[in-house]
Parts: C-alpha cells; structure tokens; sequence
C-alpha cells in the first residue's frame, strides 16, 4: 500500500480501456498541456520529442472551448491606389507609341501597333489591297486634330456685303430653287434695293439681303432637304449614288430611325452602348445640316421666282441678284465650318468602337452598323466632291491661290481618314453581309427607309465602276481600301465597261 500523500502514476493506457458508452467521443484537437500530467524534466517542454505521449485524461469542456483555432489563411494586401503599373517587355518602343499614338488600323482592330512611320500592320494591309502608298493609309492623328484650330475653313473669298444703310426702305419677295423645276417648295427671302460705293446713277440697283433679315439655318435646312426628296421621286435608275446617300440620311435622321430601332431591342443597353448611341444621333443631325449646306455652298446657279404659284416662271440669277446669292453661300460657309468640327469630334469615337456582338443584341448591332455605313458614306461623298470643286469648281472658289492650296491640302487629309476608318470598320465579310441583309428591325419597322437603303446598297457598285474608270490622284487610297477590298471579300472581280 502507497505512502499516502504520495502521487500514484497513471497507467498511459486508461483512456483507451475507457467504454465508450461511459465518455463521449470528441473531435480532435491540437495538443495542450494535461493539468494532471508530471512535470517536464528540466530543460524539456511537454511537447519535447524526447517526452512520453500524454494521454489526454478526463474529458474537460473548459480545455476544449478554450483550445488554440488554427491559424487564419493570409489574404494578399489590396494594391495601394493609383494607376496600376504592369511591366513593359519593351518600355522605350512602347512609350514612343504611346508619344506618337497608334494608327487608324491598329486602333479600331485593337491590336498593337508600332513606332515606325509606316507600321508593320499598315504595310501587310496596303500589300493585301494593292496600295502603293503607304504613308497615307498609316493616320495617327485623329480627325479633330487633322482639322486643327483653323477658323471659317469653307470661306476663300471675302464677299463685300452691303451695310444696312445703302438698303432702301423698300422690300420685296423672292423664292429660290435649285434648278427650273417648279415642283419643289422654295426658299422664300425679303429682299431689298441698295446702292453700291460708285454705283452709276440712273442704274438699276441690284437685291440684297438687309442684314438680320435674311432666314435662318434651320429654314435653309428645310428648304434644301426638301429639295432633296423631290430629287430622289425619280425612277431608281436616274438617281445616282450621291443622291440616294443623301436622300436616305435625310429621311433617317428626320424619321429619327436610329431611336425608334434601338427601341425594338429587347435586351436593352447598358450605359456605354447609350451613350454612343446618343453620340451617332446627334452626329447624324449634323451630318444631315452639313450635307444640306453643302448642297448650297457648291453650288453654281440658283433659280428665282417672282410668284410662289404654280406654274410661275423660274428664272437664273442675274447679275442684280448675286448679292443674294452669296449672302446664302457666306451662311452655308460660316454653318459649314462648325458643323464640320463637330462632326470630326464625334466622328473620332469610330477609332475606339463599341464592341456589340450581333448574336446578343442583334438589333442593336445592325442599326448601329447602318447608321455608322450611311454616315460614313456622307462625309466620304462630301470630301470627294469638295477635292473636285476645289480645283474644278467655279472662279469665285479660286480667287485666293494660298487658301486654296491649304483647303485643298486639309480635305484631302481628311478624306483619306475617313476612307481608313471606313475600311477598317467594314473590313469582314461577316459584317458587311449582316449589314446589306439588314432586317426590317434594324430600321425600326420603316419598310420606306429599308428599301431606300437597299437601293443605295444597290447602287454603290456601279458607283464603283465609275470612280474606277476615271484617274484621279486624291481617288488613289479610296479605290484600294475600299473598292478592291470590297471585291476581294466578296470574290468579285474587276469591270470594265464596254467600249472604254
């Protein structure tokens, strides 16, 4: 028998000859120290190798809830903010990208490009249209930058209009059209007598506009789109390209077809995809008052009337009338110049495209692609045609040799911008099949404006044949990036015209 005080030792075996039925079985837990267990040697710890296993002892709630939890999985620190920094493979060809941007192509195809003068990408693609200029298809500088801080761009002559005090009091009617077919609805101007420095006397004096007096943009506006659509009442073959183009962004824009389409569309838009959408509206608008200005700025004789009545007889501006005549073309030039500023503005949004796939908003897409093809149609039509008047055109274009020059220089800039853009945008034939079968959705249930677009669609090709037959040097980039890149896609090959 013990001394009694003396501690008897435990046999390390009596945890496992206890019955289960008599204690619980528990999770287990991390090691820890038993309060009943012998102390360590000197020099040891419990959890020294060299000591005998303990045996866990008389279950204690006490020890279990107050039992060390395992160590927490460390989270990564959140980056400090600020701009994210990423490590560059080729840090000085990337900043000098950066410095210089990166071309028409490589930014719509959100690719990279590189600091040569003539990317890599841009010499492959002229080498797959057959363009033997490369420097001009290679445009860094967006279109707003090309165009630059110049003032009244469209104005080469500066007209000496009269001054309110050499009007007389008296003021009479006139109505203008474009040419002598009376079935238009014409412009009606106040106009009035005034006396001219050195004037002979006994003469008569030729009609101006009394300053203030004269109508405003949006009247121009009406009057030209309306001769516009009596234009375009022909029959399909006597209307060309140009017509149709311009015809079709009128009613588009009037209709407000792009609205009533994106309404069609049943999976909505998110905030990106509105915004655009609101930005290709309010360009369109613009598009439309430009072409319209446009129409009246080149052009060379304006008809009159005495009567606004049927049958009246319509007759060409005469010599007392040319003050009139370039009153409208001084408003069409100042319109012009801003209109044009805020159309290359909105117009350098094509550089960095929206991304819509035609399988989720199908709709969406396809109005967006027509509104895009009709409006990149209209500046293209308009800058080709400038380039022509600017040398061809009537003699009061080519008063000032020295304006003459840069206007024709900035345009013809301006023209091969948008022809890269227009080719790089519609550069797949997936894109241009889904946009020539555009459904009747697309145009928002107006069976009128689909089939205006299908005809101008139609048209396009023998617009084609026609610039292709002609040589000019500004039509070099337009034949390759567009022409032959069309023709290779769909497999078409060149037509030559009988008897050429």
């Amino acid at each position: 028998m013990p001394d009694i005080g003396t501690h008897e030792s435990q046999d390390s075996n009596v945890w496992l000859k206890v019955s289960s039925a008599q204690l619980p079985r528990l999770p287990q837990y991390l090691p820890f120290s038993h309060p009943h267990a012998p102390p360590s040697p000197e020099g040891h710890t419990a959890s020294s190798s060299s000591s005998p296993p303990l045996s866990p002892g008389p279950y204690n709630p006490h020890h279990a809830r107050h039992a060390p939890k395992p160590p927490a999985p460390r989270r990564r620190a959140s980056p400090p903010p600020g701009p994210r920094t990423r490590n560059l493979r080729k840090p000085e060809e990337t900043n000098e990208v950066r410095k210089r941007h990166a071309c028409y192509h490589c930014r719509i195809r959100r690719v990279k490009c590189d600091a040569e003068d003539i990317c890599g990408k841009c010499q492959n693609e002229c080498k797959k249209v057959g363009c033997h200029l490369p420097q001009k298809s290679c445009i860094r500088r967006t279109l707003s930058e090309t165009l630059g801080p110049v003032v009244r761009r469209w104005s080469w002559k500066e007209f000496a209009m009269p001054i309110r005090e050499q009007f007389r009091a008296e003021r009479s009617s006139v109505w203008i059209d474009f040419s002598e077919d009376a079935y238009s609805s014409p412009l009606h101007l106040t106009v009035g007598a005034f006396t001219p420095q050195g004037w002979p006397a006994g003469d008569l004096l030729p009609l101006g506009i009394v300053p203030n007096e004269g109508p405003s943009d949006q009247s121009i506006y009406n009057w030209v789109s309306g001769q516009i659509a009596t234009e375009n009442l022909g029959t399909f073959e006597s209307r060309t390209f140009e017509s149709l183009i311009e015809g079709l962004l009128c009613d588009y824009v009037d209709n407000d077809c792009l609205q009533r389409a994106v309404n069609l569309e049943r999976h909505g838009l998110d905030n990106k995809q509105r915004v655009f959408v609101q930005t290709q509206k309010v360009l369109m608008r613009n598009l439309r008052n430009m072409s319209c200005m446009w129409k009246l700025w080149s052009s060379d004789q304006l008809f009159h009337r005495l009567d606004d009545v049927d049958g009246a007889a319509t007759r060409p501006f005469h010599e007392g009338l040319q003050s009139v005549h370039a009153w409208l073309r001084l408003s069409a030039e100042q319109a012009m110049s801003t209109l044009e500023r805020d159309i290359l503005r909105d117009m350098d949004s094509y550089l960095s495209p929206i991304e819509i796939r035609h399988q989720d908003k199908p709709i969406l897409a396809s109005s967006v692609h027509v509104a895009m093809w009709i409006s990149m149609w209209q500046i293209i039509l308009i800058y080709r045609q400038s380039l022509s008047h600017a040398y061809a055109g009537p003699l009061w274009m080519r008063d000032k040799q020295d304006k003459q020059d840069k206007f024709w220089e900035t345009t013809e800039h301006l023209f091969n911008g948008v022809v890269v853009i227009y080719s790089a945008l519609f550069r797949t034939r997936n894109v241009l099949e889904n946009l020539r079968d555009a459904s009747l959705e697309a145009f928002g249930n107006d069976k009128r404006l689909q089939l205006a677009f299908q005809q101008a669609w139609a048209a396009h090709s023998e617009f084609y044949l026609d610039v292709g037959d002609r040589y000019s040097s500004t039509d070099s980039l337009f034949k390759s990036h567009i022409i032959a890149k069309e023709e290779s896609i769909f497999g078409r090959k060149r037509q030559v015209r009988k008897g050429l």
